[in-house]
């Protein structure tokens, strides 16, 4: 510790220079360490990017981050990942097929995501 300092001398600016200095508390925890508050999940066909998205864009196309987040089962996760490979092309919703497929899925979801998580 530098006299007259409570600080570890590593948490102290050098004597010489100029600069700023910012210190994050130590109990400071990274956004990234948070998992996100997930209310509204849209089932969208999109061969790149997965079936799950929100309002704000997409969710995630990792299954434990998924399950972690909203509790669907790995099959369920599967299966939604095959629809959104399968329907996303140019006149798909077209095909009575995608909307009969869709709502099953939007079934399954609904009845495995925690409560307050909105499936549309």
């Amino acid at each position: 510790m530098t006299a007259g300092s409570d600080r570890p001398d590593e948490l102290n600016p050098p004597e010489i220079g100029f600069g700023w200095y910012a210190y994050s508390p130590s109990s400071a925890t990274s956004r990234e360490d948070e998992d996100p508050v997930i209310e509204v999940v849209r089932l969208k066909a999109n061969r790149e990017l997965g079936p799950f998205f929100e309002p704000e864009g997409l969710i995630s196309d990792d299954f434990d981050e998924l399950h972690r987040w909203l509790g669907i089962s790995r099959e369920t996760f599967d299966d939604a990942m095959a629809w959104s490979e399968r329907w996303d092309f140019r006149g798909a919703r077209r095909d009575p097929r995608f909307e009969t497929e869709r709502r099953i899925l939007v079934a399954r979801l609904r009845n495995e995501v925690r409560d307050g998580i909105t499936i549309e």
